[in-house]
């Protein structure tokens, strides 16, 4: 029996209702499918060798603002094809800490979009970002799109 993930039935459904529903509908049943997915504990997203898990809080520490790329928050760059995991809502902001770990902060929820996956969506809050790391003989390395 094949496995179906849940963002998996809720894609093709959304994309059934979409074709009778303008835009504001959509986005709005978007918002309530994540609402009703966020209530599962703990809350984790993934989009190619991108995941986010939602946490209480940033932790305390040393921490600085990580700039914007033409509009945009970078999550990741592929490194084999130039796309970009990336947020692009005004409110979202990402810090990185002195040991690598970064974090996402918006009040309003984000979307994370890239040219090659569907656009994944989430509420506001704060989410720790992780980029899929690989093994290897040499070194254990971040995974390239």
């Amino acid at each position: 029996m094949k496995s179906v993930k849940i963002t998996d039935v809720t894609h093709r459904a959304l994309k059934i209702l979409a074709a009778h529903v303008d835009e504001q509908q959509q986005q709005i049943l978007e918002r309530l499918v994540v609402k009703e997915m966020t209530k599962q504990t703990p809350y984790i997203v993934r989009q190619g060798d991108v995941l986010l898990e939602r946490v209480a809080s940033i932790p305390k520490g040393k921490k600085k603002k990580v700039p914007r790329e033409d509009g945009r928050i970078i999550l990741a760059h592929g490194e084999s094809t130039g796309h970009a995991h990336a947020i692009y809502e005004a409110d979202a902001e990402m810090v990185e800490f002195e040991n690598g770990e970064r974090f996402v902060v918006s009040e309003s929820g984000i979307s994370i979009v890239h040219e090659e996956h569907g656009k994944i969506i989430t509420l506001g809050g704060v989410y720790r970002v992780v980029i899929q790391q690989e093994y290897s003989p040499e070194e254990i390395r971040n995974v390239t799109d």
